[in-house]
């Protein structure tokens, strides 16, 4: 659990790993950490994720629920320890429970279905959402009623700019919890994306009706006025939304403070107010240093203005070494050597990010800058 300090990844591990357990014959290999129940260290994939700035942020592309506490039950899980998941090894964990899936020659739909969760978490945890989503679709078809692997879906759609399967999945939602606001909400900004503006209203009337507290009220309405081009207002609304925080009027269910700090940057930088820009991504760090989303942000930013360009790369690295396949911060790194007159490095690391997600637009553009 993170305690003020950025963790640091373990040089050794201080317990026996299991690798494989097969306990009678005939009996399908279980893959590492596969017992169904949380451990001491409360290694709930969900949980995790949102550790390790696998959450998505509003600002982004999701206006995402906090995760309830949950575990797959006994009866849909092997038996075994998540030993390489729990230790955060999570290419090793993949490779288990990809052996664990060859061993039983995908006939045990529980081992599948079990084995799916944890591979879409482990490439989630390592910024693969290609790979994630995969997996996640494999685990729906298994269990096609879970609300939050759904909306995880949703989100990697969108940050893979693919917002026609995206809308699909939030609709989906939609039918599944209709009386949550954060899926009409979703489905608004995506077809606002797509140039479908009556249909996002239509939708965002449904949330607004659905919205129950105050907070869910509040962020509905900065959502309208980004709809309606009311950035001013937006920008407004945020303030008093933060200064409520600051003052214990409410807490914040739904998204904590340092996003919607990340939430008025955007919006700030969209009507030209470089410096406010900066001042809430410096806010949002330090309310929440250990979010890796925040430190994107701050970095890109810092290249952005050519400021800072060497904490910049500290910063992205420091994000890089938990999520090395995220082809977000790769773009970042790439876009921060260049503005350093890195140019050749710059280009292997646009390369490598357009590899893992070609549909990203910033990073198509990037390529062309630095190409040219």
């Amino acid at each position: 659990m993170y305690s003020g300090v950025f963790p640091r990844r373990r040089k050794t591990i201080t317990y026996a790993l299991v690798l494989f357990i097969k306990t009678r014959q005939n009996t399908p290999l279980l893959a590492a950490g596969m017992n169904g129940e949380r451990g001491s260290r409360g290694c709930n994939p969900l949980e995790r994720g949102f550790q390790r700035g696998c959450r998505p942020l509003w600002s982004r592309s999701g206006l995402m629920p906090r995760p309830r506490r949950r575990a797959l039950r006994a009866s849909e899980a092997p038996c075994g320890v998540r030993v390489y998941f729990d230790l955060e090894k999570y290419r090793k964990a993949i490779s288990q429970f990809e052996k664990s899936e060859k061993s039983h020659n995908y006939q045990e739909t529980s081992y599948s279905k079990y084995n799916c969760f944890y591979l879409g978490y482990c490439f989630l945890n390592l910024g693969n959402f290609k790979k994630a989503v995969e997996y996640f679709e494999q685990y729906l078809r298994f269990n096609k009623n879970d609300s939050e692997v759904l909306s995880y879906v949703g989100w990697c759609y969108m940050l893979l700019n693919k917002p026609s399967d995206a809308l699909k999945t939030y609709l989906q939602g939609t039918k599944l919890q209709g009386n949550l606001p954060y899926w009409h909400a979703e489905c608004a900004r995506i077809l606002m994306k797509l140039n479908h503006s009556a249909e996002a209203f239509e939708h965002l009337e449904l949330a607004k009706a659905k919205a129950k507290d105050t907070n869910e009220k509040k962020l509905i309405k900065i959502l309208e006025y980004e709809f309606e081009g009311k950035l001013v207002k937006a920008i407004e609304s945020l303030k008093k939304v933060v200064n409520n925080l600051n003052t214990n009027t409410f807490k914040s269910r739904l998204i904590p403070k340092a996003d919607y700090y990340v939430m008025m940057s955007r919006y700030q930088k969209e009507v030209g107010n470089t410096k406010e820009v900066l001042s809430c991504l410096q806010k949002a760090f330090e309310d929440n240093p250990n979010d890796l989303w925040v430190i994107n942000e701050l970095a890109m930013e810092y290249a952005d203005q050519e400021i800072k360009l060497d904490k910049a790369l500290k910063l992205i690295n420091r994000a890089l070494f938990y999520q090395p396949d995220n082809s977000i911060f790769i773009d970042t790194e790439g876009w921060i050597l260049f503005k350093m007159g890195r140019k050749e490095e710059a280009k292997l690391e646009i390369r490598k990010s357009l590899a893992l997600n070609p549909n990203c637009k910033d990073t198509q553009m990037h390529h062309k800058l630095i190409m040219t």
